[in-house]
């Protein structure tokens, strides 16, 4: 089984606290597991040119042809994103527009999906669920599973989230892997 945890920010805030915490809990269960911040990698712009759809290969020679490998090797994908004007990261977009060479060949039915925003606003202002909703939709768009979603609020500072509310997160998504 192998785990594939993207962290749509290149800060070494919330997000990137998440993302460990996620990696520490499925390294717990002898899982293999690697996390990626695409935002410190180089990855460069899709261009829309669909030379993927004809030849099942990007253009690029570029750091996203490790990732595309991870990505169809891996069983789980988690995508943490902080929610930026109801959207998701662009650096997270990128990555996603870039997964297109694999799209066009590979079936993600077995895929199990796991999305998680992060931002500043409260629950009332609905800003996190809209980018939570962007990650929901690219799963069912690529026929995964999409098996947990979790969204923090109130994270203002690069700090801001207790560590008990991420330990919260982790221990509902053991029970879920314990399943």
């Amino acid at each position: 089984m192998q785990v594939l945890i993207v962290v749509g920010s290149q800060r070494e805030g919330n997000s990137l606290r998440i993302g460990s915490k996620i990696k520490e809990t499925f390294d717990k269960q002898n899982i293999k597991t690697e996390l990626v911040i695409p935002g410190k990698q180089k990855i460069n712009l899709c261009t829309g040119c669909l030379e993927c759809d004809e030849t099942n290969k990007c253009i690029y020679d570029d750091d996203m042809k490790r990732n595309l490998e991870l990505f169809d090797k891996s069983d789980y994908i988690v995508f943490i994103t902080p929610s930026r004007f109801s959207l998701l990261s662009g650096d997270l977009k990128i990555f996603i527009d870039r997964l297109n060479p694999l799209c066009s060949i590979c079936d993600f039915s077995s895929k199990k999906f796991i999305g998680i925003s992060v931002g500043q606003t409260s629950k009332e202002d609905k800003y996190i669920d809209s980018s939570l909703n962007s990650l929901i939709e690219f799963s069912n768009n690529c026929n995964m599973n999409n098996i947990f979603n979790y969204k923090f609020y109130n994270c203002y500072g690069e700090n801001d989230l207790e560590i008990s509310n991420i330990n919260k997160m982790c221990s509902e998504l053991e029970k879920i892997l314990e399943e």
